[in-house]
């Protein structure tokens, strides 16, 4: 049965979505997935098994991820920036303190203990957590330096 979903990856792929639609629709105690069903649904399908998951063309699964986000934020957002409002200036201060810390542990690390660049910025993209950050720090280890 599993190895014709991993046969027709666009029939997989439609019914993750359904099931993942029915799961956030039903609650669990005061809880309800939402849009993250179709997430909790693919990663059950996909660890059902490894055929599954190799069958989606590449795309599709950045497509989904794109989709997913956008539909969190708008599950989100409008509570997101209403609580946000009466806390804007402790948040900023909160970030700006963040940053200049940052910094000085970043100088710190390299002036004192010789830590290189790509290292502090896995270091940063680690400890906050930013999958942005841990992308720009893995771009100049992927790329073969031009030597003059």
């Amino acid at each position: 049965m599993w190895q014709f979903f991993a046969d027709n990856p666009w029939v997989t792929l439609f019914a993750v979505i359904a099931l993942g639609s029915l799961l956030g629709l039903a609650r669990l105690g005061p809880v309800r997935l939402g849009a993250a069903g179709v997430l909790f649904a693919g990663l059950l399908v996909g660890a059902l098994d490894p055929d599954i998951g190799r069958a989606v063309p590449a795309g599709v699964s950045v497509l989904g991820l794109a989709l997913y986000v956008y539909t969190v934020g708008l599950e989100s957002g409008p509570a997101f920036f209403r609580e946000l409002r009466p806390q804007l200036a402790v948040m900023a201060g909160a970030v700006i303190a963040l940053v200049v810390t940052a910094v000085a542990v970043g100088l710190l690390g390299n002036k004192v203990f010789g830590i290189s660049g790509p290292y502090l910025a896995g270091g940063y993209a680690g400890i906050g957590t930013t999958t942005p950050g841990l992308a720009a720090a893995q771009a100049p280890l992927r790329t073969p330096r031009s030597r003059p």
